[in-house]
């Protein structure tokens, strides 16, 4: 039996182009970091005749214990279509076992920190290690974007996978081709500084990512000049993890961050809307705060806020109709514990 898990992560900067759409033709970078909230993945592969009571394949607990004899039945359509894609592989045709899953997350989807790719990785890793194979992190990713962009067909880019397999804080290179190179910054006090000066507070707000993904990649084109502005907040920020000085960091930090968020919300509809509007504007004429984002794609999820005060009690009462999550960067990507 495996216990896997996945962090979530939180971006940065350079979202948007992270799409193959985007890096096939000019290349494109993000930066943003792992977080101590995960995707859980328990797996246990069983003999058949163990089971003839209940006389399944496939157990999977997720909201619900449910019992499946046939592959198709399972009723999530993900989960469903990841293990048909899985098991179809020739090396895995022919097994006769029965599976149990039992996955749960501290966080629901819809959160716009990388669920559904840190489900992804989870699963993928968990069935490797199940036939005892075990895939390196650069393979993982691969194979996690290729079934959300091809088996799954969501309109989802390559950030999340990376950043949540890999953990810690990284800039993540694409290139043509689907290349991708990870740098990871080992800079702790900026890191350190980073995780006590930011907070996150949930919109409330519940959307469909690959909507509004969908929308702002007919988009691309003729917003080559603001996604190319947007992308040079990326460049400011790293250099400014890159200097000894923590001096102004996070000022800096917080006004690119808000520079960006402008610019983002204005490339597709449905990135913002007037809630979330309201809300960040609350935000930001708190005392104490210099900057923020929605996370994600946008129409919903977690918003980002750094503030000057590691607490700002202030910020906590304007947003108290918003659920605040805590929090902490981490440097742990996907992992597992065999029990």
């Amino acid at each position: 039996m495996f216990v896997c898990k996945t962090p979530y992560r939180v971006s940065f900067f350079g979202g948007g182009s992270d799409y193959p759409r985007w890096f096939n033709k000019h290349s494109g970078e993000v930066i943003g970091s792992s977080i101590d909230k995960y995707s859980y993945l328990i797996t246990k592969r069983v003999k058949p005749q163990l089971y003839t009571t209940n006389n399944y394949k496939f157990k999977v607990t997720w909201n619900n214990v449910s019992y499946y004899q046939k592959l198709r039945e399972v009723e999530n359509v993900s989960f469903r279509k990841i293990l048909f894609y899985f098991f179809s592989k020739s090396n895995f045709k022919a097994c006769k076992s029965c599976f149990n899953f039992t996955t749960f997350s501290d966080i629901s989807s819809g959160s716009g920190m990388g669920s559904s790719s840190a489900f992804t990785i989870t699963l993928l890793n968990s069935l490797y290690l199940l036939f005892n194979v075990k895939k390196s992190k650069v393979t993982l990713i691969q194979e996690a974007v290729y079934v959300e962009q091809f088996i799954l067909q969501e309109a989802v880019g390559c950030q999340d996978q990376a950043l949540t397999c890999f953990g810690g804080l990284n800039l993540i290179k694409f290139y043509r081709n689907n290349k991708f190179k990870v740098l990871t910054f080992k800079n702790l006090s900026k890191k350190l500084l980073l995780s006590e000066h930011s907070h996150l507070f949930n919109t409330g707000c519940v959307r469909l990512s690959s909507n509004i993904a969908s929308s702002y990649l007919k988009n691309v084109s003729s917003n080559e000049s603001k996604i190319k502005s947007y992308r040079s907040f990326l460049k400011d920020f790293v250099h400014l993890l890159c200097t000894d000085s923590n001096v102004g960091f996070i000022p800096k930090s917080g006004d690119l961050l808000h520079k960006a968020w402008l610019i983002k919300k204005s490339l597709t509809p449905g990135i913002t809307n007037s809630g979330i509007d309201v809300m960040y504007s609350k935000a930001c004429s708190t005392a104490g705060v210099v900057g923020g984002k929605l996370l994600g794609a946008g129409g919903g999820g977690f918003l980002f806020l750094l503030s000057k005060y590691k607490r700002n009690p202030s910020l906590n009462y304007n947003l108290k109709q918003h659920l605040k999550l805590p929090f902490n960067f981490n440097n742990e990507g996907t992992s597992y514990t065999k029990i």
